[in-house]
């Protein structure tokens, strides 16, 4: 059976298509318009807020970014709209809906007349022909025109006209604001707003908006009117710790405006505003300098020094090197942060002038330096230093090096320490001290004869033995035979009458010459040494002669020390006290003479002992008695007495002393004017008995010259006058 063909509404169809045309229509337009309208808001928008907030160019970046993917996506939706048509179903719902008295004849027309309906065989033909004359009757009756709602094109177009059109009107009212939006946003330059106020930033760089400093380091910001009258400009900063503070820019021209951070500590974020006018936003990072944070030294000293070499570093020193001259110092530095060039500088004073002499230096890990340097003149050294972020140590530390100069060894002649007299046969004993910072090497007497300038004639110079290394302080003793002289030193003859200077001589490591005192060394005959001897034994006779006269003149001040105090009773009047004093400062002179006196015998003793004096040897015994007599005199009786005084003054000056306490000083000054009275005596028999002596020597001596004359006279008579021979 064959499936009845359902008639079609031929108006209604009609009206469809130009419902749907003009939906189309309507439509097309409202999304061009919007997507007009959108791009003329993104462009209010982001005007707006380049020009309120002068957007960085990042931001800008990703704001036509961001603008550029919303407007291709609305495109997008809106050509998806394009293409999309609205079906008959649809649009005969829609035309019901707004028709009420077509009760969906109109719908069941349309879905039923369409070929291939599934639910048109179950309709009756005579049915579904009443249907669509009933809704042909019915479409014949609509007014198509009101069905289309233009509203929202409307209010699209209307939108697009007032923010086009006050976007058109704007650009014409302020070209030169659109063109700097165009390139602001568009081209994205770094080209500034116009403003009725302008102002150009010249320091620092206005190209660099990220700026480092060092710490410590003055900032100038500098900024020059180019627009605008005369108005306040400030300098808002944030700081890195957060805090915000507004600065005033002190005005340094007419035009210019300016302020000085004279040392920046921390980072900050400023911007510079004046009127209308706001500048870009800079940044401020500060960073350290670099320094030396410590310096470790270790040395190695020169061979003539005999230290021992500093290997392990030391710091305790910061730095600052005290070393012998020639020593190698090896320097270990860290620096505080990681450096990309170091330089390592010596600094001296030669000729008057400065001079200094640079070496480049490798940074092991960035912060650690090393090298070393030979100490071998006063000076400073210093480290030069670059950090990766390019900022130098302006005014480095200075380290000072002071060289510790090897000073010339020191010689101090002990024995006999003076101008001396000997005779040929001596045997001279030599002592003397040497002494070097370091070291001595060898040492030497030297002995010269000399003419009347002073300028040395002959030089014989005898070398002591060699030192051990490390020797600073040694005692020389030589004994100096000069009857063996001329045996041994043929270049210097010595004979009785010669006068030779001599002095002693060390040498350190570095072949520094030390020098004693020049002393003088005679040579004499043994009768002129005997003289020297009775001489000095005359002279002892007259000192002790007034030690004498001084004890018994104390002894007889403290007998009327004596009487006066028993006249009072027993005690020291205080007026007393300043005699007892006076009278201990006597003794202690009396005292003094007696030590010369022992040293002037002894020296007659070692005169005997070193010149072998034969015709003194049975004075021996008698002076040697002298000597030990003396010595008990200086060395116990004689401070026995000060001891007794001393203890007097002490019990005067309390008011204690009382007669007995002077008469214990006058025994002991008793007992010394005994010994001082002896010895005294025995000088003036010695002295009698040298008197007899030498006066006898004398005559013999001159009857010997005598007999020599009578002998070459008689001679020359029995040869004759020379002309007869």
């Amino acid at each position: 059976m064959a499936t009845a063909i359902s008639p079609e509404p031929v108006h209604a169809l009609e009206m469809l298509r130009g419902l749907r045309a003009k939906h189309a229509r309507l439509r097309n337009a409202a999304a061009v318009s919007r997507l007009i309208l959108l791009a003329v808001v993104f462009v209010w928008v982001s005007f707006f807020l380049d020009w309120m907030l002068d957007l960085p160019q990042f931001v800008r970046l990703l704001q036509l970014a961001a603008g550029a993917v919303l407007c291709f996506r609305a495109l997008r939706i809106f050509i998806a709209a394009f293409r999309r048509s609205l079906s008959d179903d649809y649009l005969a719902a829609r035309v019901e809906r707004a028709t009420p008295g077509l009760e969906e004849a109109l719908l069941t027309a349309v879905q039923l007349s369409a070929p291939g309906h599934p639910r048109a065989a179950l309709y009756a033909p005579q049915l579904l022909a009443r249907t669509v004359a009933l809704a042909e009757a019915r479409v014949a009756e609509v007014d198509a025109g009101r069905l289309i709602q233009r509203r929202t094109t409307m209010l699209s177009l209307l939108a697009l006209a007032i923010a086009g059109g006050a976007l058109l009107q704007a650009a014409s009212m302020r070209p030169d604001l659109a063109r700097v939006y165009v390139r602001r946003n568009v081209l994205l330059s770094s080209e500034q707003w116009p403003r009725e106020y302008l102002f150009e930033l010249v320091e620092p760089d206005p190209s660099k908006r990220d700026i480092v400093l060092a710490i410590g380091d003055p900032l100038s910001i500098v900024a020059t009117r180019k627009r605008g009258g005369e108005t306040r400009v400030d300098l808002r900063a944030e700081f890195a710790d957060g805090e915000r503070e507004t600065f005033p820019l002190e005005k340094k021209g007419p035009d210019t405006y300016r302020k000085l951070f004279r040392n920046v500590t921390q980072g900050m974020r400023f911007r510079v505003m004046g009127g209308d006018y706001e500048s870009q936003e800079y940044r401020v990072t500060v960073r350290q300098r670099p320094r030396i944070e410590e310096v470790l030294l270790a040395f190695d000293y020169p061979d003539y020094t005999a230290l021992p070499d500093v290997v392990e570093p030391r710091a305790d020193l910061g730095g600052h090197v005290k070393v012998p001259v020639g020593t190698i110092v090896k320097y270990t530095a860290r620096t505080s942060v990681p450096v990309q060039r170091a330089q390592f500088r010596l600094e001296w004073r030669e000729g008057g002038e400065d001079r200094r002499e640079d070496a480049a230096l490798a940074a092991e890990d960035g912060t650690l330096l090393a090298g070393s340097f030979k100490a071998d003149r006063n000076g400073f050294y210093s480290f030069r230093l670059e950090s990766m972020d390019g900022f130098e140590n302006s005014n480095p530390v200075r380290y000072r090096i002071a060289l510790i100069a090897d000073q010339p060894p020191a010689v101090q002649f002990v024995v006999p320490g003076k101008n001396t007299e000997v005779g040929i046969r001596a045997r001279l004993p030599l002592q003397f001290d040497a002494a070097d910072d370091y070291g001595l090497k060898t040492t030497f007497i030297v002995f010269r004869t000399v003419d009347t300038e002073g300028d040395a004639l002959k030089e014989v110079r005898m070398p002591l033995a060699e030192l051990p290394a490390g020797t600073k302080e040694i005692r020389i003793e030589h004994l100096l035979d000069i009857s063996t002289w001329n045996a041994q030193w043929t270049e210097l003859e010595v004979r009785e009458g010669a006068r030779l200077d001599y002095l002693a001589e060390a040498v350190d490591h570095i072949g520094q010459v030390g020098t004693s005192r020049t002393y003088v060394l005679t040579i004499v005959k043994e009768s002129d040494l005997l003289r020297l001897n009775e001489g000095d034994l005359a002279g002892t006779r007259e000192q002790l002669e007034e030690v004498l006269s001084q004890v018994r003149q104390n002894r007889r001040e403290l007998d009327k020390l004596v009487d006066g105090a028993r006249a009072t009773g027993g005690k020291v009047e205080a007026e007393r006290v300043p005699d007892i004093r006076f009278t201990r400062l006597k003794q202690d002179k009396a005292n003094s003479q007696i030590d010369e006196s022992l040293e002037r015998v002894q020296e007659v003793l070692d005169r005997i002992a070193t010149n072998r004096l034969e015709s003194s040897v049975q004075d021996l015994p008698w002076i040697t008695a002298l000597r030990d007599a003396l010595a008990r005199l200086a060395k116990e009786d004689a401070p026995a007495v000060l001891a007794a005084f001393d203890e007097l003054n002490r019990l005067a000056a309390d008011g204690a002393a009382a007669v007995r306490d002077i008469e214990q000083v006058i025994g002991r000054e008793q007992q010394v004017e005994r010994t001082v009275s002896e010895l005294v005596q025995e000088l003036a028999k010695w002295g009698d008995l040298r008197t007899v002596i030498r006066k006898m020597e004398e005559l013999i001596r001159l009857e010997e010259d005598l007999e020599q004359k009578v002998n070459e006279r008689f001679k020359s008579d029995a040869e004759g006058p020379a002309e007869n021979r």
